[in-house]
């Protein structure tokens, strides 16, 4: 932190211990991604783009929600025991389909 950011008690050198982690987690709530809201019609267009990727077997970009923050990741999609699964190179990421921002072919 700096005084930049319009804290100047982060700026000082001498900060108690309990301020300071009070500073970094009203930092962290600040920095915090709501879950967006979409609507069925987007859901449903969503679905469709999913179908369209499994079926091609195609590799996609897909941007998700999770943990108050946002990632990306590719790989191709597939249903297991109706989970919609994202296969990395190296990981396996499971999404749900309300956490999906964006499918994108790189």
């Amino acid at each position: 932190m700096n005084i930049t950011s319009g804290n100047i008690f982060a700026a000082m050198r001498l900060v108690l211990p309990e301020h300071r982690s009070a500073m970094d987690t009203m930092e962290r709530s600040q920095r915090r991604t709501p879950l967006p809201q979409w609507s069925e019609d987007r859901l449903e267009e969503l679905q469709i783009e999913i179908s369209e990727a499994i079926a091609n077997d195609a590799v996609v970009r897909i941007t998700y929600w999770r943990d108050h923050a946002v990632y990306e990741a590719t790989g191709r999609c597939k249903i297991s025991y109706g989970r919609l699964l994202l296969l990395e190179a190296h990981q396996t990421i499971e999404l749900l389909p309300q956490h999906i921002l964006r499918i994108d072919t790189p």
